[in-house]
This record gives C-alpha cells, structure tokens and sequence, in this order.
C-alpha cells in the first residue's frame, strides 16, 4: 500500500524481465528512503540482493500484462477442470463445498494501462510503501499475504499431484487470480546480489540480523549487513553517480560477532569472537577500543591479548594515567598496541576470515572459563554514545572521543580531507584518530594537539625526526616518535644547547658572565629552535607526493584564519609549520611572507641546504593555481580598494568558506559604488579549485548569481551578506577594516531599510524593532484565525495586553471589569483617573443609593413609595448599563478555559442611607417583564470581552458556562456575544438543535444572532436551513406551519442579512422585498409588532444588496430600487407574490388597511433599504428621492420622524460628500421652510404651521447629524466633533424654552437623543461590534518587552499630519497614507501606502 486507506497491491520486480512478486522464499531485511532501497533474502540460493524503490513505468507495466493474461487464461482453464473434480469428489465424500476466496469477485480495476498511468501515489517516497523504519528484522513478504498461502504458488501449479489438497489448490488459484487482477504501483528494479558462490550453499546461511549504510571519515558511502550463522560482517561499497541506481563495488567480509555504525564519528564498531571492540572507518582499520571502569568480572583477560597473533606488537606497552580507583572515566581510551602510528609487524592482509574455533582455542590455552560473562552484542549508538551489552544482561553506555579537541586541528583535517585524494586522507584521518586518543591524559591543550598533530604529518611525510623536531624540547610526540627516542643520543644535540638557553640559571647569570668575560656578541635568547641542517626525507612515505597540496592547503587555512580575529592566537602555530614546509620546498617569498607576519616564530636562515631536492619533488602532485607568490587575502582586498586589477582568489570547497564570503561582499561592494554597470557576476571575483577527487555532488551546480548595481548597492550587499548566513555575531569576528567596509553598507539601510526583508537582514541591521514586526507579519500569515493588528514593534498577545479573565472570590464584587485596571490604560490615560471613574459609572451590580430625605408630613408608607418610585426612575439608567459596559470591556481579556466565565449581577435594588435598608420594588406597579432584555444586554456585555484570539473556546466550554439556575436571558446574551466575536461556530450542530429546540425566545434570537454573525458575508448551508425554519417564505407552500415567536422571526430576518451580507443573492433579495410589505395575515398572524418586522426585512435587504445598488448584479428584472420607492412614498397595493401568496388572499380580521401601502409600516425599512443599496454610490436620482419636500403642502404627506431617515440614506448614499461642519448640515434644510424654524410665531404669517415646520427642521438636523457622525465615527475628527456637539447643546438648550413647543418636547427630545448617539456613534445595539476594527497602536520596546510611550507622526491622504503619542488609537486606515514612529529615543519605523501598508491591515 502507498497509503493506509489505498487498496493492496503486488509489487512487481525486474531482474532481467518483469513481473509480479510471488514467491514466498523472499524476505525483507532492510529498507531505507534515502536512498530508496531495499535488501531482500533468498532463502532458497542464500544470497541477498539490494533492489532501487521506483514507482513501475508504463512500458513495463504493459509487458507484464501482456504476461500475465496468457497465465490468467490458462488459470481460469485448470480452475475449471479442478473445479469440477472437485464437485464430484465432495458428492462421493459428502462433505460439503469449499467456498472460493472472496477475493476472486473483486473486479479488476486496472483494464486499461492509461488509467493504470494516471494513478497517483500519496507517498512521498516509494520507501513509504515498505516501511518506514530501517529494521533489519526478517519480515517475510508474502506470508501475512491474504491471497497466499504458506506455501509457494508457482510451485504448487507447476507441480499438482494426488497428495496435494484439491480444496487447498482450488482457493491459491481463486487468490493468485486476484492478485494478479489488481495493478502494481511500485516496481523492485534489481542492483545488487552478493557473490557467494554454490560451494558455500550447502551452509544454512539465514538471513541477516544486522544491515545499516554508513559513511567512512572521508564521504564514502558502504552496505553493511550482519549474517550470524556465518558469523561475518559483509562491507559492499556503494557509489551514487547516480542517485536512482547506485553502483556497488567488492564485498568484502569481516569476521565479526555483532557491528554497529557511528554515523557521527563516520565509523563502525565491531565486535570480533575475542571479544575486542574494533573501530572501522569502511574497511580501513583505525584501532581498539580499551573500556576502563568495567567491573573485574567484564574486563578482558591479558591472557588472550598475548595469545593471539594478530595482536602482537612490537613496540613496548605504554603504562597508562589512569586511575584504577575512583569514579570511571566516561570516554573510553585506545589500546595502544593495536593504535600505534606504525603499522604492526603482520600481514597487510589482515584475517577477516577469523574461523570461530579460533576463540574456542584461545580459552582452553589460557585457562578461561566458558562462564565467564562475555561482551556479546553493541547497541543503541547515538551521535558519539553507544551501549556495550554483556552475557550476563550487564550493560555499559560509553563515549567515544572527538577527532579534534581544537578547532586549528579541527580545520586542517577538515582542509586536508577535502584536498587530498581519498586513500591520502582516509590514512591520515585513521593514523590521527589513533593517535590523538593513544593511552594515557587526553586533556591536551592548543599547543600540545598541535605538535601532536604537525609530528604526525612530518612522520606521514616522510621527515626524519630529528631534522623535522621544529618544536620545544617539551612537546609530545607520536607514539612510534616515542618508541624510537627512548635511547637518547651520548653526544648531545643543538637540542641540548637550546634547553640550556631556556634554562632559569642562565637568564640570570648571561648579563653578569658577559661582562666578566668581554663578550661583545649577545646571544639572542628568542631562537629556541635548532638550526636547520640538510633535510632527509623518504619519498617512499605515504603523504610525501601530496606535500605541495598539503603546504597549498593549509596555507588557505592560514589565510582564513586572518579573517577571524577570535582565532589570532592560532595563526603563529600554524605559520611555524608552513614556514618550514615552505623551507622545505625552496618557496623563498612563501617563508619571507610568513617571516613578516611572526618573526618570532618563522627563520629567514637561507644559509644551509634545507630544502628538498628537486628530483624528489617531480614526483609530487602539483596544481596550476599553485604559483611562488603567496596568495594574500588581506593584501587582495586592499587592491580593491586601490581599484588595482586582481585575479580571482583561489576558493576551495568547504576549506576557505569566509574568504570566499569575504572577497565577494567586498569585490561587490567596492566595484558596485565605483562602477555603475549593468551587473558583477560572483563567480567572477573567486576562482574555483577543481580537485583530482572533488567530493562536490556532480549533480548539484551552482548557479551564478549576478548582482544589479544599477540599485541601491549597499541595500544588495546586505542583502548578500544575509543569503551567506553572516550574523552580527559573525561581524564582530572580522578584522576592523573589513568590518568597518561592511558597516558602512549596514549603516547607509540601518534607518529606512526595504519593508519586504527578512528578520535576519535586520538583525544584521541591528533593528530587532523591524525584525520581530516581520516575524508578527510571517505568524499572522499562517495563522488562519489572526485579526488585524497594528503593532509598532514586537507584539504578540502578552498578559499585559490580553489579562486571563480574574477570578473573584466574593460574588458580591464582580462587576465584569475586573480586567480594565491594565498596564495599557495606564499608558494610555496616566494624567487622571478617568478609567477608575468610567468603571463607577458603568457598574451594574451593586445597589444604588437613594438618597431621599423624608419630610415630617410624609408618613412611612408614603415614604416607602416615594423610594420605590425614585428607585424605578433610576433602574432606568441601571438597566441601560450593560451595552456601555459591554463597548468598556471589549475584547479585553482571554477565559481560563477550567473555569466558568464570571457573571456580573444586574442589580436593581437600592440602599437608603444611614442604615443601609435595602429598597426594593415591592409596593409599586411596573412591568414585569422589565428585565428580560436588560439581562440580555448584561449577558452580552460579559461575552463581548471574551478575546477573538481566545484558544480552546470549543462547544464543551460554552455548555459549561450554562448557569445552573434560571439565568436563560444571560445565557442567551452570552450565546449572541460569543457570536460576535466568532467563537459561536465551534457549538457542535447537536447542541445548536438543543437550544433551538427548546422554544426559549431569547436563546433563539441569541443563537440566529450570533451564528449570522460569526458567518456575516460568508453563506453557509447548513445556517441558512437553519434560519429558513423561522422565516416563512423560505419555506416551501406545502411546508407545516411552525408556531414561532415574532422577535425570533425578526431576529431571523436580520440574521439573513447578515449571512448574506454584500452576496446581492437572487432569491434572499426577492424573500426579503416581499416581507417589507407582508400584509396581516387572515386571522391573528403578522398583527403585532409589524413595524419592527418590516425594519427588519429592509435592513436585510439593505444588507444583501450592500453597495450593489449600481453594479450589474443580476437583479435589474426585481426592479429592487422601484419596489422600495413604491414602499416609500405609498401607493395602490400590488398583487402578492411569492410562495405564500394564496395565505392572504384573504384579508385580515384584526386590520383594516385599505387598498394603499400602509407607509408607516414600510417606508422606514425602505428607505433604509435604499441607503444600504446605493452606500456610497453618489447617485444623484436616489439622492433626489431622499430630498425635503421644498413646500409647505408637500410637508403634510411625509410624516416629520420619516424626514430624519431620509436625510440618513441620503447621506449613505452621497457619502463622499458628507463635510464635518454645520454648513453641510444646514444645507440639507430646504430654503422654504429656514425662515419659520424655532422663532416666534408672526401675526402676518397666521397660514403657516409652523409645528410642521420645526418639527421638519429637527428631524432634518437630527438625521443630518446621525449621518456625519457615521461618516466620522472613530475618527478622532475634532471638527465633526466640535460640529455634533454644538447641535447637542443647541436641543438641550431648547427643552427649558417656551419655543420648543412650537415642535413638540417628544420631538425635541428625540432628536437630541439621535445626536447624542450620533456623538457617540453605536447602532443596531450590540451589532456595532461587527464595525470594530483594532486601530490602536501600542509600542513596545523589544530589549524589555513592555510598552512603552513612543511619538506616532500620522499623516492623512490630503497631506495634511498630525502627532499623538502611543498608545492610541489611530485615525480609519483609509484616510491615512503614512503611520510612522518619530521618537528621539527609538529606530522610525515607517508604514506607507504602497510599501508596506499591508503589515497594518
């Protein structure tokens, strides 16, 4: 299977032809992804063979088709005959048919070879479809098959006979069919088979228990595999010119008793019958392993050490440091005599083929005892960690040591792995490894590896040692160095001399025996080395033809080293040894150039014959790069800079990586700022070393990249240095006059850099404000659920931003703003206590005083009354609350999601001073139903300050906060917020049921509510049965009639509105433009509350065709606008339409309408509706119908309150030209009726009716003023403000004045009330939250991550700017161009309209 849920198919195999596999004596052993391999194992030949994963070709799959209906032919030919014997068999027998397999009816679904083609895996890799792990165990391929049995297929129908089961036969033939029916999706293309020949057969070899890939020391890649009953380790090289068919080399076989790869010390540790651990780097032997700390019962016996051969050395054992007391050490030693520098004396052919007899032997020779526990297995490696088990169950974890402690010896073997050859560097590698971690203390320091180290090259190279001792007298030394300098010459050397310089006695006594003797001649006490004498050296070494390569590449290792100049200290070690190689090999400008950086280090001695003779260096490997001059990097890019002509410096591949990096941000930016051609190539300013060997993968070619400098070139060389990895860190490492180059490009970005670069550009502009803004962006990006946000600097949702909701102990004191008293509203309102004195005002919970003092002549019951009346009074405020509450806390905090969310009483009580008596509504009438909405406000408010970032608000939540007391109207306040915020969707389709179905009013509307809202403009199916079920036209005429309540379907009503919000839908249009005029149905129906449900349904309308008004949205044959003029003015009733026409074909019982439109019912929502329509159109014909009438006469058929929503639509629809002061109001006044408004009534003017008039007049400025503050809302305009609140005082004055009666005080005090909430600017209650968008800046500063104040300059579209300081609200984003930070104490940040003005959306 390629994917759990695809059907089972064969797997086919190629091995000189195609076809399916079948055979049962095939197992898996091994599988791998990368590469996609697989080892299988015959168990009849004994051999194991490697085969490449690979989806099956279509020209394959026709050849085995091809096959395999000729053999399904036949089949069906021997199926029938053995179907019929078998018949016959179980009529004589009486035992009752065998049922066929069920899979014989399967229909074949590969007919056709294209659709067969067509197919598509879900894997990743064809390795998915095997397994994903590399598990050696035997799993055998088609015994858990349901088409095949245990016992081999082809075999059984080439070879029937009459001891064989008919039945058993019947069913593999039923099963081979229907195998052979399904396509194979994946073909085993054969590679590899090992090379045991027939004369091994008749061994019972088994599968292998044990295979892995690993890698040796120098990039070669090699198949292992464990066989036990041969006791081998078979090690077959793999090579990937190609990478979907690999070539194998020569197996070579190991005597082993279990193995184990190391990949990240690219070895293998084996475990020979001896019981010595030995480590391998792919078939190269690097050395012993020696485990200190065991227990005496696990170490191993001397007696076998000296018993076996190969063993042997020849060189003295080294005593080791370590203890044998105290804790064990942790890394584990090498046994010296197997680890020696030098070869040991035995033969080059080293025994793999130990024989196992041999282990046997070696115990009854030294007197062993077979119960002794014995290491058995290796186990569980991980990176330079693996785990040594023992017979006796006993297990040891042990840590194998580094190649290099040092990073100087670290980088040359690294330099020199990459350069030389691979049998070079994979001696050098094994020689080093064995003899850094010899016996003995392995805490070297810096100098001590390095003479380690450059002792062992010389010996490699073939250097005598005592012409190459360039060190102290003190150094360490090779194993081998030491086994040869145990006898130290009678005769003394220059060494000798050089100690005795060195001597504390002779620093002392040198000035005052000079003076004694009259020496003239000082003896300079810094030349601690030995003169250089003529040079021996044995070509026959291994390293000797690659001793040009090693000076070559170790001296761009030195080069490198310059660049960092954390590693100075480095650099006279490694310029020592090059100076004496390049001594060595006559390189005179090579030994002046090192000399002129450490002269205390490097001779000048040309004197004597110390280099090598020419005839021995012909025979040395030399490259076309190498020249006599020096290669310098420092003086390269100072002729850069002198603009002198350079050739490209010489790059290696992971040898001098910075230089490479160095060279092409200086070559580009120096050329860049002098040049202005079309572009500089990188390529061109390095020079690519090709290698004899080169270890780059052949099918991976860099691109070369070309550099635009016809751009900003210190922007391209940041942006470089952030393609090459280069950090601030990595800045600081560069010597100063580079560093000082390339701060000069950073500097010239660092204060208005490009919006669209990465974190890292600038990090490495030392703008970490900018970076965490990109990384805000790139999260908000991926989250599908973040709003937007306009975050400054670094900004994510942080407690001092978002609080948990706080839980309270004392019910009492619950309020639902527990969480107002943050950080941010200290930041933003620090002068005052205006937020402490909003929560006083806003709070709900707790009674209110009444204070009333009782007069003498009032009795006590009249008292109580009089409280009771001046407590009713006051409930009117109280009750009002919770939607100023609900705008207070919006949004401002997250739910524990453990916890029930807090719920803030509505208290309408009250307590009368001093004693605190409790007043309640006891003894007065009032409705009793008061409180029903208020609680649902209150209900709201507390779920409106649940956070839309909130996590974990799922169904289990919201049916956890369900109160447990009668508390519905909270609950479905709760709900409608939840909805608003839009959490309500996560309710599972199974609760929603739930509440609907109760028949709770309010928890109906708060449901349709909320899940409209949730889903505004987005229409969903299931909601929209949801709302057909209570709305009536939605419904189809056969439907039952439903008994709903008339809030619900208004609720309805206006939840399709938003569902459907801007989607100009057909048929919701028709539906909703028919419900504006729903007559009064026959009987009891549609006859309360009409108005509100014709609102409703303009509103809907109003929503659904949002802005559709003149935009071809395929309702021109509905003739909307006509219908809706039709509704506006009045008319002749029309003939009904729609599925419920024949209902009121009848006429009403309650309701007398007559044969016109009943305006009063429908003209508000139509004219609503018509505004929503043509929202910003500034269509001029629309606009006319919402005009005052010019006359007095005209005035009497326009009811004055319906004025006040045609001045709306009016300004919704000619919203561009909606101004922020009176001038603009006035002129919505017609001139004929400004001379008669709020003055004295005159005698000459007695026709005139002048309540008409100025009741006209303040309806007009009302609307006129509901619509400015819509325009203006949240805008911050002082202008628009000032203008709103003149007209508040201008209607407040008013009331007080005789001349209000010339409107009416209802009429006064209505449209204060609409200017009022012009100023504030909320509608549709607590739909407003719909209309919020988060427009608050709040600056953080990203070293303390807290707010902070920061100068925020805001300049609008007219050019026009402004300053506020942060936090704070920001005016609407579209009238804005440019939001920038300008702060003495901060980096600007600047968002501007066509760069980066998406980060704030």
């Amino acid at each position: 299977m390629a994917h759990p849920l695809d059907e089972v198919c064969p797997v086919a195999i190629r091995h000189e032809s195609v076809r399916l596999i079948d055979d049962a004596s095939l197992s898996i052993v091994f599988t791998s992804e990368k590469p996609s391999i697989c080892m299988l194992y015959d168990k009849q030949t004994g051999q194991h063979s490697v085969y490449c994963i690979r989806k099956i070709r279509s020209d394959e799959w026709l050849e085995m088709s091809d096959k395999l209906s000729n053999s399904v032919s036949s089949m069906h030919n021997l199926s029938h005959r053995l179907k019929n014997r078998v018949s016959a068999w179980e009529t004589t027998k009486g035992i009752p048919q065998h049922s066929g397999s069920p899979f014989v009816s399967r229909p074949n679904s590969g007919t056709s070879s294209n659709s067969h083609y067509q197919q598509q895996s879900r894997s990743l890799s064809p390795m998915a479809t095997i397994s994903r792990c590399q598990s050696p165990t035997v799993s055998p391929l088609l015994t858990g098959n349901p088409w095949l049995r245990s016992t081999r297929l082809h075999n059984s129908l080439r070879n029937l006979s009459t001891n064989t089961s008919i039945n058993t036969n019947n069913t593999n033939l039923g099963t081979l069919e229907a195998y052979h029916s399904v396509n194979p999706l994946l073909c085993f293309d054969h590679v590899w088979t090992d090379t045991f020949t027939s004369q091994q057969e008749t061994l019972n070899t088994g599968p292998a228990s044990k295979v892995f890939l690993s890698d040796d020391l120098v990039g070669r890649w090699y198949l292992c595999y464990l066989i036990p009953s041969r006791s081998q380790l078979s090690i077959v090289h793999i090579e990937f010119l190609n990478i979907n068919l690999p070539s194998f080399g020569i197996l070579t076989s190991i005597s082993a008793k279990d193995a184990i790869s190391i990949p990240h010390l690219h070895m293998i540790a084996i475990l020979e019958h001896s019981g010595n651990v030995v480590l391998y780097s792919g078939l190269t032997v690097v050395g012993k392993l020696h485990v200190g700390g065991v227990l005496a019962q696990h170490a191993p016996s001397p007696c076998i050490m000296r018993t076996l051969p190969q063993f042997n050395s020849p060189f003295p054992r080294r005593s080791t440091l370590l203890p044998h007391y105290g804790t064990p050490k942790g890394d584990p030693i090498f046994d010296e005599q197997i680890l020696s520098p030098v070869l040991p004396i035995v033969s080059p052919s080293r025994n793999f083929n130990t024989n196992i007899p041999l282990q046997v032997d070696t115990f009854k020779i030294c007197g062993i005892d077979p119960e002794r526990p014995q290491l058995n297995g290796l186990r569980d490696a991980v990176e330079d960690r693996l785990t040594l088990q023992y017979s006796d169950n006993t297990f040891y974890r042990i840590v194998l040591p580094a190649l290099a402690s040092s990073t100087l010896v670290e980088n040359c073997l690294n330099a020199l792995r990459q350069t030389l050859q691979r049998d070079f560097a994979i001696t050098l590698l094994t020689r080093w490894y064995a003899a850094r971690n010899a016996p003995g203390p392995d805490d070297f320091s810096l100098v001590q590896e390095w003479n380690m180290f450059t002792a062992l090259i010389y010996e490699l190279l073939g250097y005598d040692n005592d012409q190459s001792s360039d060190m102290p007298l003190e150094s360490p030394l090779t194993p081998s160095s030491a086994a040869k300098k145990q006898r130290p010459s009678s005769l003394g050397t220059d060494a000798d001399w050089n100690s005795l310089l060195e001597s504390d006695y002779h620093k002392h006594s040198s000035d005052q025996l000079s003076k004694i003797l009259h020496l003239h001649t000082k003896v300079d006490k810094t030349v601690t080395f030995a003169k250089h004498s003529e040079i021996q050296v044995n070509t026959n070494s291994i390293l000797f033809p690659c001793i040009r390569v090693i000076h070559y590449t170790l001296h761009l290792v030195y080069e490198e080293l310059k660049l960092n100049i954390v590693r100075t200290e480095e650099l006279p070690y490694l310029g020592q040894f090059l100076s004496k190689l390049a001594c060595s090999l006559n390189l005179k400008e090579y030994v002046i150039y090192y000399w002129k950086d450490f002269p205390e280090h490097c001779s000048l001695n040309f004197t004597n014959p110390t280099s090598i003779s020419s005839n021995n260096l012909k025979n040395t490997i030399q490259w076309s790069i190498m020249s006599e001059k020096p290669e310098s990097i420092m003086e390269h890019i100072y002729n850069l800079l002198i603009d002198i002509e350079v050739s490209p410096f010489p790059y290696i591949f992971n040898v001098n990586e910075r230089s490479k990096a160095i060279v092409q941000l200086c070559g580009v930016y120096i050329k860049g700022s002098k040049s202005s051609n079309n572009g500089i190539c990188l390529d061109n300013l390095i020079n690519f070393v090709s290698l004899p060997s080169s270890k780059i993968d052949p099918f991976s070619t860099p691109k070369s990249k070309i550099i635009d400098t016809t751009q900003d070139i210190a922007e391209k060389v940041v942006i470089l240095m952030t393609e090459m990895g280069i950090t601030s860190r990595d800045l600081d490492s560069f010597p100063s006059g580079i560093n000082f180059l390339l701060h000069d490009a950073l500097w010239q970005c660092r204060e208005n850099p490009p919006a669209d670069w990465s974190a890292n550009a600038y990090n490495l502009l030392h703008r970490p404000d900018l970076a965490a803004q990109t990384e805000i962006v790139k999260k908000s990006k991926l989250e599908a659920n973040t709003k937007k946000q306009i975050m400054a600097c670094n900004s994510s949702s942080s407690p001092e931003v978002l609080p948990t909701i706080k839980q309270v102990d004392d019910t009492e004191q619950e309020d639902g703003m527990e969480d107002i008293n943050s950080s941010l509203l200290k930041l933003r309102f620090p002068e005052d206590h205006r937020v402490l004195e909003a929560r006083r005002l806003l709070q709900s919970s707790k009674p209110v005083p009444i204070a009333l003092v009782q007069r003498p002549d009032v009795s006590d019951h009249d008292f109580i009354e009089e409280q009771e009346k001046h407590l009713y009074a006051i409930c009117a405020r109280t009750m009002a609350l919770p939607v100023g509450r609900g705008m207070f806390t919006l949004r401002t905090a997250t739910p524990v999601v453990t916890e029930p969310l807090p719920l803030p009483k509505l208290c309408l009580s009250g307590k009368a001073p001093p004693r605190g008596v409790t007043v309640e509504l006891s003894h007065i009438e009032y409705p009793q139903n008061m409180q029903q909405w208020p609680l649902f406000h209150n209900g709201v408010a507390n779920g409106l300050r649940i956070s839309p970032d909130a996590h974990n608000i799922d169904s289990t939540w919201i049916i956890f906060n369900k109160p447990q007391i009668s508390a519905d109207m909270e609950y479905a306040g709760f709900l409608m917020a939840l909805g608003l915020n839009g959490h309500l969707p996560n309710l599972t389709l199974l609760n929603t049921y739930y509440y609907l179905s109760k028949s709770n009013e309010m928890t109906s509307i708060g449901v349709l509510l909320g899940l409209a809202a949730a889903m505004r403009g987005r229409p969903n199916r299931v909601i929209t049965r949801m709302l057909s079920i209570h709305v009536e036209n939605l419904l189809p005429p056969t439907s039952m009639e439903l008994d709903l309540p008339q809030n619900v379907q208004i609720a309805a009503l206006l939840s399709v509105g938003l569902l459907y919000q801007a989607s100009a839908h057909r048929h919701i249009t028709e539906v909703l433009l028919a419900e504006i005029g729903r007559p009064p149905g026959p009987e009891m129906e549609n006859s309360v509350d009409r108005e509100s449900y014709s609102l409703a349904a303009g509103l809907a309308l109003g929503l659904v065709t949002l802005k559709q008004g003149c935009r071809p949205s395929g309702l021109s044959d509905l003739n909307v606008p006509d219908n809706l003029h039709y509704y506006m003015v009045g008319g002749n009733k029309r003939p009904l339409e729609g599925p419920q026409k024949d209902k009121y074909k009848v006429p009403s019982f309650q309701i007398r309408e007559g044969s016109t439109v009943n305006l009063d019912v429908t003209a508000p929502g139509a004219t609503l509706a018509l505004g929503l329509m043509y929202l910003g159109t500034s269509n001029k014909a629309l606009a006319d119908w919402m005009t005052p009438p010019e006359t007095e006469y005209l005035l009497d058929f326009v009811r004055p309150d319906f004025l006040m929503l045609r001045i709306l639509s009016k300004g919704l629809i000619m919203w561009d030209e909606i101004r922020p002061n009176r001038d603009w109001i006035e002129n919505q006044i017609p001139e004929t009726i400004r001379p008669f408004c709020m003055v004295k009534p005159s005698p000459l003017s007695s026709d005139v009716d002048y309540e008409a008039m100025n009741q006209a007049y303040c309806n007009i400025v009302a609307g006129a003023c509901f619509a400015m503050g819509l325009k203006y809302a949240g805008s911050a305009n002082h202008e628009a403000f000032t203008t709103l609140l003149h007209y508040c005082h201008m209607f407040t004055s008013l009331t007080a004045k005789s001349i209000a009666e010339l409107a009416g005080k209802p009429t006064i005090e209505t449209c204060l009330n609409v200017v009022l909430l012009s100023a504030s600017m909320v509608t549709f209650r607590h739909l407003y939250v719909l209309a919020a968008e988060p427009r608050l800046v709040i600056p953080k500063d990203v070293i303390t991550g807290r707010m902070c104040y920061a100068g925020l300059r805001v300049v609008h579209l007219d050019g026009s700017s402004s300053f506020l300081r942060g936090p704070c609200l920001i005016p609407d984003l579209n009238n804005l161009i440019k939001l920038s930070i300008e702060d003495d104490r901060y980096w600007s940040v600047i968002f501007e309209r066509g760069r980066n003005w998406d980060q704030l959306l």
